[in-house]
């Protein structure tokens, strides 16, 4: 290969490689509890941008610029296979077209109010005082 051959190449490649998005709105439904879409892709975005997978080639430039583009490829894979995986970890999974999306679940209703039972009153000392002295006179 000519070196401008591989230059367009590595650039092409650079270029492409900023179009890899990762998947977030309907393409992901929630299965489980866990945090909201917006805060589980955020999270995971930063997550996956962590990833890397590095090929090296050695001996000659074309065989250097090979290893660059294969990095290039296995970096992007390696990240949204990440992705992915965290957005699982989180409650989410692919929509695959035939998985139902999970309803909100239903607020529990308000408890009904109850009465409680009602208690007699208590007896003050001088009922008490009373009862006690009368039994001990007769």
């Amino acid at each position: 290969m000519k070196r401008g051959a591989v230059v367009a190449a590595v650039v092409g490649a650079l270029a492409l490689s900023g179009c890899q998005t990762t998947g977030s709105g309907p393409e992901y439904v929630k299965y489980k509890p866990g945090p909201s879409l917006e805060v589980a892709t955020v999270g995971c975005k930063a997550y996956a941008a962590q990833a890397r997978h590095v090929v090296i080639g050695v001996g000659s430039v074309e065989a250097a610029a090979i290893g660059l583009i294969a990095t290039l490829a296995a970096t992007a894979a390696a990240r949204a296979n990440a992705f992915q995986q965290c957005m699982v970890v989180q409650g989410y999974r692919k929509n695959d077209g035939k998985t139902p999306q999970a309803a909100p679940a239903a607020a529990a209703p308000p408890p009904k109010a109850t009465k409680a039972p009602v208690k007699a009153p208590a007896k003050t000392t001088a009922e008490t005082t009373a009862k006690t002295s009368t039994k001990r006179a007769g």
